[in-house]
């Protein structure tokens, strides 16, 4: 009797699953992914996804159609008008990856005999009802007039509310809210299934929402918008392998290099828990605790300003904003107890640092290109950004440590921009560091003592012999590392 109790809640279970599941893909066994996006399907699907099926043993094709910052309108007019406009990103089943320029969507349609293809509204306008329904239909009957697979299954792609620091212009379409976006969005996808047929919602919204109630909080993103390239893009491949293929995601090995035990815990649990409630947050109150940090550096800390290193050594700072706060790992991945916390923002970000730097600690160009700029003089893009204030918590009282900063401003005819910096722990010092042209030049500070509370404060403004218009300084990139640790 117990067997039988067992097959039948085995082929119930069976019978649940996605159809495309249940039928073993199409006749080559292979289940064929293609999602009609841009940037945020890009950081959905492209990365993980593949991996994810591959450790259950099911085998996929995973395309990407990718413009950067395609709305649904402009996916409408590149059908009527049949445009090679199309950066199409396949992943084949043996996991080779190709990018074939201008291809349309008609070819790309045509490729494979696809189980699901996806359709997703850029992020500005993700939570605005109107601009699907204005435009979502059209595209829905072109596609599935020339889908090969009769059974394909169509998906919508519920994408994700900005960092609250994010400085997108979009963000101002929901008050620069994250909350409102949020919901916006969540209610636009519950209801995407009255505008056109859809037969599965991918929450990755909701489950980048739920892991932000995680002790890494508002930490999930690369720039205020795209996803962290490990961690981030993780949460949300999670989310559409468990929707999609119906298999419970937590407790799965696979995970990102970069990614550690604990973090992988809580995408899976923000995954799993987006698929069970899609249109909700769930808190997850397992992972309100951060592990215990190191509190002896082990390795020196890494912080780019600018935020393109994103992932490995480098601890990326994402926004110019005040008020977001980072908790820091050294550079071999160890989590440590400090944290860096924008106490006093910059204006914005600067891409013309050097991209051949020759700086002794070896900072490659990734974070040497980019910057932070602050402004004394003069209001620029009507902004007044006289000082930029860090604040590094959860230094050993008992421990000395040394500082060196870098900046680079390349190609600039507009004088000499110092950054005046000072450090404050139990004293005071203060250097000065000139970005302009700058390739190899740091400011070091040496032998520097915490305050009583284990803080060490760094303040920029415009140097002295600063005289450009606008008195911009700038900030790349900070190391730390302990007298005993350098």
């Amino acid at each position: 009797m117990r067997k039988v109790s067992t097959c039948f809640l085995l082929l119930l279970f069976f019978f649940q699953l996605p159809g495309a599941i249940r039928a073993g893909g199409t006749a080559d066994g292979v289940i064929k992914i293609l999602a009609i996006g841009n940037s945020f399907s890009a950081d959905a699907i492209e990365n993980n996804l593949f991996d994810l099926a591959r450790e259950k043993n099911i085998r996929t094709v995973v395309a990407n159609l990718y413009i950067g910052g395609a709305p649904l309108t402009l996916h409408v007019t590149n059908a009527r008008e049949n445009k090679n406009a199309y950066s199409y990103r396949k992943t084949a089943a043996d996991g080779h990856k190709t990018t074939t320029p201008d291809v349309s969507l008609e070819q790309a349609i045509a490729d494979e005999d696809w189980d699901f293809i996806s359709f997703q509204q850029a992020s500005p306008l993700s939570g605005q009802p109107g601009t699907v329904e204005a435009s979502l239909p059209e595209l829905y009957e072109y596609v599935k007039a020339r889908a090969k697979n009769k059974e394909v299954k169509y998906v919508y792609h519920q994408t994700w509310a900005y960092s609250q620091h994010a400085v997108h212009p979009g963000f101002a379409n929901y008050g620069r809210d994250q909350q409102q976006m949020y919901r916006a969005i969540a209610d636009v996808s519950k209801k995407v299934s009255s505008i056109v047929p859809i037969d599965i919602v991918v929450p990755a919204g909701t489950a980048i929402q739920n892991a932000r109630t995680s002790y890494i909080g508002d930490n999930f993103d690369r720039d205020g918008y795209h996803l962290r390239l490990s961690l981030g893009r993780y949460v949300a491949a999670c989310t559409w392998f468990e929707k999609l293929f119906g298999i419970p995601v937590v407790g799965m090995s696979y995970k990102p290099a970069d990614v550690s035990e604990r973090e992988k815990e809580v995408a899976q649990y923000a995954a799993h828990f987006a698929v069970k409630d899609p249109y909700e947050v769930t808190q997850l109150k397992k992972f309100r605790k951060a592990p215990k940090g190191m509190r002896k550096l082990a390795a020196p800390v890494l912080v780019d300003f600018g935020g393109t290193s994103h992932e490995g050594a480098w601890n990326p700072v994402v926004s110019p904003l005040p008020g977001k706060t980072y908790a820091l790992k050294d550079s071999l991945s160890n989590i440590t107890r400090l944290k860096l916390e924008v106490a006093e923002g910059f204006n914005a970000k600067n891409m013309n640092g050097t991209t051949h730097p020759e700086v002794p600690y070896h900072f490659p160009k990734e974070v040497t290109s980019t910057s932070y700029f602050g402004n004394g003089k003069k209001a620029f893009n009507d902004v007044l950004r006289p000082e930029a204030k860090l604040r590094l918590t959860g230094l050993d009282k008992k421990e000395s440590y040394d500082i060196a900063f870098f900046a680079s401003r390349m190609g600039d005819t507009l004088g000499r921009q110092d950054t005046r910096i000072v450090c404050e722990g139990v004293t005071r010092q203060e250097g000065i560091l000139d970005a302009t042209d700058n390739v190899s030049e740091l400011w070091s500070f040496s032998d520097i003592r915490p305050a009583a509370d284990g803080t060490i404060t760094v303040t920029l403004s415009a140097g002295p012999g600063n005289n450009n218009e606008y008195g911009m300084f700038y900030l790349s990139a900070m190391r730390l590392s302990a007298r005993g640790s350098r």
